[in-house]
């Protein structure tokens, strides 16, 4: 019988389908998984040693199938890896404007089907049914993502790549998917970009009000807050909660309301900018105060981002999110959000709507001298902090947002915004933790009012609240601000026996057994007074204490409560260095509490500065425990707000000028550089002869140092090259800087620790900075001078024949007018000097590697 011995078998194409080039049984014998759409994948174990019977079988499953393509259009930034690798970033494209390039992005890792780059088709549409259809190139090897693009242009096209887009048209990108979860059912998947059109821009910005809560909020029995957990926490018990409003029109008929102490909540409406997820609007924020310090008039609907204390805020397309409530408040509630009016509707998302928010901090806060939109500050490498605005309890804010209207003209929104505050009254513990209603005869109550309304100057404020007992005696006392700007204004009561005259003790109030005090406080404006009831117990529980002693000079009294507290701190070091931290902790917290009594008790005496600068030096001590941020942050705070408060009240104590170097030293530490290098400025001009300024000195040439090395790094990675040069440029600025910065220190403190470091320093920024004349200059004053450090005398030696290495033409005849030096020889002579010197440093054995191999050296040999 006929037998078939083999079959042949072509397709269309002429390419061979059968015989194929390996058979079922050489499959079975190689290392690869040969699969089609379908399969199912079983993947199987078998365990040799099972503890539970049955289980010596382990089996999983999964199916083989194809995934279905998606299309859509995208930015590519490309950015340089450190180690020179160009790296791209797709960012998605919602919107594309008449320059704007389409690039396409198809992910489909069906048509991966090669080990080379492959190739997909797809089609670009305008609304008007123009079309064209391109290729899309693999990004590598099977990654399965392929990228093309279109260039939309107004006129005729005259690349194959164009597509003329009329104004108002849109573009549809299709594509076939060919495989899919549907098998043999092609699908065209399609996205549409919007056109850039002109809209004109909507800002609105939330009304901030406040309403009383109807009931006390109370925690759970046995249960304390997170923010209970700390003991050095104060605690604002909430009494009202925030409502924040998005009004009914975008131009209000006046001011917006807003609260001091909430952020200001802002929505910015417009499309023309929202291309992708990454576009950015800017909008910029002052106040009244601000303008007033300007000097220049200006209109309601004038806006001059050159005004002190101007903020600049970015935010991208996006939702509000949830605001914190601030101390004194329960929650926040928001109404009437863009998103959810737009809920159910066609256009939802942020970047759909061309939605951007923004939500700006306000601080109460001295006016800075300058404008913080403007400048340096905002091109400083590394910058991330959100910037806060600085404002007075009667200010009024400004928002300003500029755009470009359809005709090409600059344009400002202009919105007004009128700051109120509400006003708290407590009478509590002494640490301020809880509150109280009831007290026996001798002990103390102490009073807070926070309202921030009351904060008018740069200095510590005072307020006044009333006294009065069912008895009939009244008193006014007096609250001082805890520090300038802070709106707290704290102060205390002794309640005394009126039976007995209560000599030395100013704080004191006389009341009887059973009687009922009356503090009240009258808020600014037409607020109604807060009323806190005190009750005074029948009697009162005897305390015996050893060793007290009441001093008729407070001065004495002070200071001996001073030095227990002193003792107490000394006694944590010593436990710290034995290792026993948790007594360490016990004594520093017993040490403050110490001092924070003294304060309080003592306020007029003349050790209160010493007193606040070891309470600062303690807060820093806290902060450089804590492992939670914002714990260590809050630390650091009240370290620079005590700081702060010494400079401004006790400007002639020695303590001044270290509470001023300190908290420049601390804000360094926070990364704050810029406002660090102002309080390092602010100290050489108030104390210009104090010994701290050397070290002022020496930190301000390393800021400016840093920042020149930052600069060149970023340069580094620029690969644009006129972008690279100028940045080159600043970096150079900056080194220069940071060299007539710390030559200053050899010449106003010649016999400092660091006048010889700083000198080489200076010398080597001007290196830097390529003022070569200068580095030479600086260097030789270093070798010349008598018993100078050989290592440094060394080092300069090395550097400064370097430096006569890289003299330019322009910089030798300005060190040498006649024309006779020879930058080269002096190199040379400064090298083999170096090497008969200091044969035994690191910088000689540099000096003999230059000598060896250097071609101008040669003949000079």
């Amino acid at each position: 019988a006929p037998a078939i011995n083999k079959i042949t078998l072509t397709d269309r194409q002429g390419r061979t389908v059968l015989p194929v080039k390996e058979d079922f049984m050489t499959l079975r014998r190689n290392e690869t998984l040969e699969i089609v759409p379908g399969d199912k994948i079983t993947i199987t174990y078998e365990d040799p040693a099972v503890l539970t019977a049955g289980k010596e079988v382990q089996e999983t499953a999964l199916r083989a199938t194809y995934g279905n393509a998606t299309i859509s259009a995208c930015f590519v930034e490309y950015t340089m890896t450190g180690s020179g690798e160009r790296r791209a970033r797709y960012i998605p494209m919602r919107r594309f404007g008449p320059a704007d390039k389409i690039q396409v992005f198809i992910s489909d890792p069906d048509m991966d089907v090669s080990d080379k780059l492959d190739t997909v088709r797809f089609t670009a549409r305008s609304s008007e049914g123009r079309q064209v259809e391109l290729t899309a190139l693999e990004t590598e090897k099977h990654s399965g993502v392929f990228i093309g693009a279109v260039f939309p242009v107004a006129g005729r096209p005259q690349r194959k790549s164009e597509l003329t887009v009329r104004p108002g048209d849109d573009v549809i990108l299709t594509y076939l998917d060919k495989e899919n979860t549907d098998p043999g059912i092609p699908w065209r998947r399609s996205c549409v970009i919007e056109q850039v059109y002109f809209k004109k821009p909507q800002l609105w910005v939330y009304n901030v009000t406040s309403e009383p809560l109807e009931q006390a909020p109370k925690a759970p029995a046995g249960k304390a807050p997170q923010a209970l957990a700390d003991e050095d926490i104060e605690i604002v018990p909430p009494s009202r909660r925030l409502v924040v409003t998005r009004p009914p029109q975008p131009e209000p008929a006046g001011p917006v309301a807003a609260i001091i102490g909430a952020p200001l909540v802002m929505e910015l409406i417009f499309p023309t900018i929202a291309k992708s997820p990454e576009s950015t609007a800017v909008i910029y924020v002052q106040t009244s105060s601000g303008r007033k310090a300007f000097g220049k008039p200006l209109g309601p609907d004038e806006f001059d981002i050159n005004v002190p204390g101007t903020i600049k805020v970015e935010a991208r397309p996006g939702d509000l999110g949830r605001i914190d409530p601030p101390p004194g408040y329960l929650d926040v509630i928001i109404q009437n959000k863009r998103a959810e009016l737009l809920r159910g509707g066609d256009s939802f998302s942020a970047l759909d709507d061309g939605r951007f928010s923004f939500t700006v901090p306000m601080e109460l806060a001295k006016l800075p001298d300058r404008s913080l939109a403007t400048g340096e500050l905002e091109e400083e490498p590394g910058r991330r902090e959100r910037p806060k605005l600085a404002i007075k309890g009667d200010d009024e804010v400004f928002i300003g947002f500029k755009y470009t209207d359809s005709g090409g003209q600059a344009r400002w929104i202009v919105r007004r915004v009128r700051l109120d505050a509400d006003a708290f009254f407590h009478v509590a513990d002494r640490r301020y933790r809880k509150t109280i209603t009831a007290l026996y005869v001798g002990q103390k109550a102490y009073f807070r009012v926070i309202d921030p309304r009351r904060d008018t100057s740069d200095h510590p404020d005072r307020l006044e609240i009333e006294l009065s007992s069912a008895s009939g005696a009244t008193r006014r006392l007096k609250l001082t601000e805890t520090f300038s700007h802070s709106g707290v204004f704290k102060g205390l009561v002794k309640f005394t026996y009126a039976g007995v005259k209560a000599a030395g003790e100013p704080d004191a109030m006389p009341v009887k057994y059973g009687d009922v005090v009356t503090a009240a406080y009258t808020p600014t404006g037409k607020g109604k007074p807060i009323g806190r009831r005190l009750e005074i117990f029948k009697g009162s529980d005897g305390l015996v204490l050893p060793f007290t002693k009441r001093f008729k000079d407070t001065q004495m009294a002070m200071r001996t409560q001073f030095m227990i507290a002193e003792a107490y701190l000394e006694l944590a070091k010593r436990h710290r260095e034995l290792g026993e931290d948790s007594a360490a902790r016990r004594e520093i917290a017993q040490g403050k509490k110490l001092l924070e009594e003294a304060l309080r008790d003592f306020p007029q005496t003349e050790a209160r500065a010493q007193t606040e600068y070891l309470l600062a030096e303690l807060a820093l001590e806290f902060a450089n425990d804590a492992k939670n941020p914002k714990l260590k942050r809050k630390f650091q705070d009240e370290a620079i707000n005590r700081f702060t408060n010494i400079v401004a009240t006790y400007p002639d104590s020695e303590y001044a000028p270290k509470a001023q170097y300190k908290k420049a030293l601390t804000l360094e530490k926070m990364g704050k550089f810029d406002e660090a290098c102002e309080e390092y400025v602010k100290l050489s001009y108030r104390y210009p002869d104090n010994e701290l300024v050397a070290e002022t000195i020496a930190r301000l040439g390393q800021y400016f140092m840093l920042k020149g090395k930052a600069f060149r790094e970023q340069a580094k990675k620029e690969p644009d090259e006129v972008k690279r040069e100028a940045i080159n440029v600043k970096s150079r600025k900056m080194f220069k800087t940071a060299g007539e910065v710390l030559a200053r220190l050899g010449q106003r403190f010649p016999q400092h620790h660091l006048a010889a470091k700083t000198a080489v320093l200076s010398a080597q920024c001007y290196m830097y900075a390529e003022e070569f004349v200068s580095a030479i200059r600086t260097f030789e004053k270093v070798i010349n001078t008598p018993n100078q450090d050989p290592a440094l005398i060394a080092e300069s030696m090395y550097w400064c024949g370097d430096s006569y290495l890289k003299l330019p033409d322009d910089q030798r005849r300005r060190l040498d007018r006649t024309g006779q030096l020879d930058p080269a020889r002096k190199a040379y002579q400064l090298f083999k000097r170096l090497d008969w010197d200091y044969p035994t440093t690191k910088w000689a054995r540099y000096a003999r590697g230059r000598l060896a191999t250097d071609e101008r050296f040669e003949e000079m040999d």
